[in-house]
């Protein structure tokens, strides 16, 4: 389990939220495996990539934007919200780390 102050998440999701964004700026076609139980979450944390807010005077990343969030797990008909949020946020504190790396 990886934990932050807000609860924790499975290891694997939040290795693989790492793996997905320091991947981004790498070339070629790569491939890792996400196990069924993360297989939901990670596929709407997949479909948040536009709901990044960052510093326009340094270039940091500042989060997700939470009312973004809650609108696609509304259209998703997402019945378990506070677990999945709570995995997003887990993924989303692995991501901040990783793209604000040197920065």
């Amino acid at each position: 389990m990886a934990c932050w102050v807000g609860g924790c998440a499975p290891k694997k999701l939040v290795d693989a939220a790492r793996w997905m964004y320091a991947a981004s700026g790498m070339k070629g076609n790569y491939q890792f495996e996400v196990w069924e139980e993360n297989e939901e979450v990670f596929d709407i944390f997949s479909q948040l990539s536009t709901q990044w807010r960052s510093d326009s005077m340094t270039g940091r990343v500042l989060g997700l934007d939470y009312p973004g969030i809650n609108a696609v797990l509304d259209m998703l008909a997402v019945t378990d919200k506070k677990t999945v949020f709570k995995d997003i946020r887990a993924m989303e504190v692995a991501v901040i780390k990783e793209l604000n790396r040197g920065k």
